[in-house]
């Protein structure tokens, strides 16, 4: 419910209930619960269609009138008529608005009871009063100001009034006061449970606002939503109907468990309280699907001369029939017993075809079937293919693919191992699930070549070696796979790893070596799960020992005055041919056993040759020294020079 003004509701409204003194029905759960909604002019916004409510299988309805003593709800007048004609039971509600002023709850009962006018009529439900505020009155006070309401409508409607208010605003401003059960209770709550909260002491409730953003067709907005606690039969009583004609309506169907798309014939009668049958009226065949609660209108009928009525559907789905009357100005509505009605599934025809029975690892499969009822293809159908490793015990899923319109579908994987494949469509209404399966695909690992080559097999001592080679599969380079290098030690059966490489996008791998002895090296690809181990050839190495050298050292002349300076001429050569290195240049003198050094390095020409000048202060001996390398053996040689 909504007053002109806006304003924030102060606590979650629960489901509504309403019910006389004389009439307090048991809970909906043994009874069935009857929709309807409650409405002011902000379900005009931007319109309101009460055929079409009531089209929606809506029985009831609550219709503002007004507020405090001034306010008349636009639409009232105009709602009141059209839900009439629309053969919807309703009611007025009045929102109140509590005032400290002498008199004020009984001047707000006269403005509503002249208002609303006479509620006798037939199809209209007792007035009620919408407690939502407090106006500032104390839970004492507000208790009196409702008493004095409720028993003013009384005696101007001669109707026993219904309270509408929220559990939580009884309890906080009225003091959850227990001295109104002689008055219906609607209450609004809100919750996901089945049942609301009951304040007040009450036995149970008669109406229950389960929401205020509900839908409805004919109502473009949101609208609030109610529940009346009781059966029909119970409701038209509620609401004085009694100068309709009670009817009758039954439903049968010739075939209870139809397959997906069989047409299915229901038919049924309408007959009055005598068995006579009612022509030329409209019955809804509705539908309640399985775990709802609400009917859904599948077709109209209208009843022929002797009030039998009959159509054909197609069914897609399982669900509960039933044949719903809505009532006329003459008759009473009525439904007939439901009807389950089930789907008999059927069983389609699944088929996967593998491309091939067996293939080389890496290669790409694809897989293709059909899925079809029959002749019928079933299209748009999802099918999810699995495969199975030889030797696993369960399945992995590779994907699951739509089948097209001739019930076709395919899907594209990697062979990687021996495997069985199968496909499933897991089923839906009116289709059983089915399974289709291969044999297995064999799957064999490519093969693969190692080479492996050394770029010196005769190195010096520890000269670094190239060593290289390439991974293929035919004439298909194998790249960005491990390959290890080894080396087997002199006298060893073990072969020890150097390290790992990986080739190239050509196949190709490459790794250095400083060789410090004699061994054998290989390459060895490990393999994985596309292609074959393989070992390379075994390349040996061996060390070159070094070349012996000699160094000789001459000068024009072998004696000098002291203190004079000498050009000494040096050669170094190895196998007769001169070769540059670096010598260095030592002198002993006569008597002492101990070498000094003059030069640190003196650097040997390209033909093998050097000069190196000293200044001698006494007889000195001069040795030019090679100290040898990876290539090349130490030499030495020795020269005397006499100074005065």
């Amino acid at each position: 419910m909504k007053n002109p003004a806006p304003r924030a509701r102060r606590l979650v409204r629960a489901l509504v209930g309403l019910t006389t003194a004389a009439l307090l029905v048991t809970t909906g759960a043994a009874y069935g619960y009857v929709p309807g909604v409650d409405t002011s002019h902000y379900q005009h916004s931007p319109s309101l269609d009460w055929q079409k409510v009531a089209g929606s299988g809506v029985e009831f309805a609550f219709l503002k009138a007004t507020e405090g003593t001034t306010y008349r709800d636009p639409y009232f007048k105009a709602d009141w008529s059209a839900t009439s004609q629309a053969g919807i039971y309703r009611g007025a509600y009045h929102f109140a608005r509590p005032s400290t002023s002498s008199g004020s709850a009984v001047k707000q009962a006269d403005f509503f009871a002249a208002t609303i006018g006479p509620q006798n009529s037939h199809g209209t439900l007792p007035p009620v009063l919408d407690l939502e505020v407090t106006g500032g009155l104390s839970s004492k006070a507000l208790v009196n100001w409702t008493r004095d309401f409720l028993v003013e409508v009384q005696k101007k409607t001669g109707r026993t009034p219904i309270i509408y208010c929220s559990p939580y605003f009884w309890i906080d401003n009225l003091g959850n006061s227990t001295a109104f059960h002689d008055y219906p209770l609607w209450v609004a709550h809100y919750t996901s449970k089945s049942q609301p909260m009951v304040p007040g002491g009450w036995p149970t409730w008669s109406f229950w606002q389960t929401t205020s953003s509900g839908r409805i067709s004919g109502i473009s907005g949101n609208v609030d939503k109610d529940v009346f606690n009781g059966s029909m039969t119970q409701l038209q009583k509620f609401a004085l109907d009694y100068s309709r004609t009670r009817t009758t309506t039954t439903l049968a169907v010739d075939n209870a468990a139809p397959t997906v798309d069989d047409p299915v014939k229901f038919s049924g009668k309408l007959t009055d309280d005598s068995g006579r049958g009612i022509a030329a009226q409209q019955v809804k065949l509705q539908v309640q699907a399985a775990g709802s609660t609400s009917w859904t209108t599948v077709t109209s009928m209208k009843t022929g001369p002797y009030g039998g009525f009959r159509t054909t559907v197609t069914l897609d789905s399982a669900g509960t029939y039933r044949a719903h009357y809505n009532r006329s100005a003459s008759y009473r509505v009525s439904n007939s017993a439901p009807v389950a009605v089930t789907l008999t599934p059927l069983t389609p025809d699944l088929s996967l075809t593998a491309p091939t029975t067996s293939t080389n690892a890496g290669s790409q499969l694809t897989f293709t079937g059909t899925l079809t009822q029959g002749t019928t293809p079933l299209a748009s159908r999802n099918v999810t293919v699995f495969r199975r490793a030889d030797g696993a015990t369960s399945w992995t899923r590779l994907g699951t693919v739509a089948t097209d319109d001739s019930g076709a579908y395919e899907l594209d994987t990697t062979a990687m191992t021996t495997a069985t494949y199968r496909s499933r469509y897991a089923g839906e209404t009116g289709y059983r699930a089915v399974t289709a399966k291969t044999g297995p695909v064999t799957v064999t690992k490519n093969p693969a070549d190692l080479s492996f080559a050394v770029s010196n097999a005769a190195p010096y001592l520890d000269q670094s070696v190239s060593m290289s080679g390439r991974l293929l599969t035919g004439t298909k380079p194998v790249a960005d796979r491990s390959v290890r290098v080894q080396q087997q030690l002199p006298g060893s059966t073990r072969w020890h790893t150097l390290d790992t490489v990986k080739t190239d996008s050509t196949g190709h791998y490459d790794y250095r070596q400083r060789v410090d002895q004699k061994s054998s090296y290989r390459a060895v690809f490990p393999g994985d799960s596309l292609y074959v181990r393989r070992t390379s050839s075994v390349a040996s190495v061996t060390i070159t020992p070094p070349a012996r050298t000699h160094t000789s050292l001459t000068a024009r002349r072998t004696e000098v005055r002291a203190g004079r300076s000498l050009m000494l001429h040096g050669t170094l050569t190895a196998g007769g041919e001169g070769i540059a290195r670096t010598v260095r240049l030592w002198e002993r003198f006569p008597g002492e056993s101990k070498w000094h050094f003059v030069y640190r390095t003196a650097t040997v020409l390209p033909d093998g040759t050097c000069k190196i000048s000293v200044t001698p202060r006494r007889t000195t001996v001069y040795r030019l020294i090679f100290h040898g390398g990876t290539r090349l053996a130490h030499s030495q040689d020795g020269l005397r020079i006499t100074a005065h």
